[in-house]
């Protein structure tokens, strides 16, 4: 994602019911199987960290993304365990 798109979902992702509403399924989601309090949360894709407060409530959370932008982003917001996903050549065989 482009770092002016990145910027406005930052923007509005605290209040865009589309946000809101993926992280009540988060929540629903993430609250039946009952995970330990040190399970492992990994977002793929984590752009702007938006799901970080929800995930944190049930384990350690660790942000994947493609963009160093995105991962400064979540560094902005106080989230921790950030890995940023180098793309390789795929291989067909």
């Amino acid at each position: 994602m482009q770092p002016d798109e990145l910027d406005k979902q930052a923007a509005v992702e605290k209040t865009h019911w589309w946000f809101r509403m993926r992280r009540a399924l988060l929540t629903n989601g993430l609250s039946s199987p009952r995970l330990e309090n040190n399970s492992r949360i990994l977002e793929i894709g984590a752009a702007t960290g938006g799901n970080f407060q929800v995930c944190q409530q049930f384990g350690n959370y660790y942000a994947l993304d493609l963009s160093s932008y995105a991962l400064g982003v979540c560094q902005g917001k106080g989230i921790g365990n950030l890995v940023q996903h180098i793309r390789q050549e795929e291989q067909v065989w």
